[in-house]
């Protein structure tokens, strides 16, 4: 014997309204978790580089030293700060200036921002 439609616990169930939101929300946490790994690669490769290389001078290049943007909000009006070395943005992250968070991106790149609770700034020191 078959249910009527409307008593089918199938046909009840309905996704909550904020379901595309949610689901946009992982696909940028899943983009972030992407974003992580590039970090971590890109600073193990410059390590293993620069060991290969030998060390030329205890203090990096400062032409080649990593600087960063950041804004408040992340949105396309907000105000863009910057550039700041990574050594600054460290002690700011230590010292809970970015409590709340704020975006950053690296100096000079059209790329998005992402928030600096995910961003190991240490890695760039």
């Amino acid at each position: 014997m078959r249910l009527p439609k409307s008593q089918c616990l199938k046909h009840q169930l309905k996704p909550p309204p904020c379901y595309a939101e949610l689901a946009a929300v992982e696909q940028h946490e899943m983009d972030l978790a992407m974003f992580d790994r590039f970090v971590i690669l890109t600073a193990l490769f410059t390590k293993s580089s620069g060991a290969q290389e030998g060390a030329k001078a205890s203090k990096p290049d400062a032409s080649k030293e990593v600087r960063w943007e950041y804004k408040w909000e992340d949105t396309e009006a907000a105000e863009v700060h910057g550039p700041y070395t990574s050594e600054e943005m460290l002690e700011w992250q230590e010292a809970d200036f970015f409590k709340a968070g704020v975006f950053c991106r690296k100096a000079g790149t059209d790329g998005p921002f992402y928030s600096s609770k995910r961003i190991d700034f240490d890695l760039y020191t």
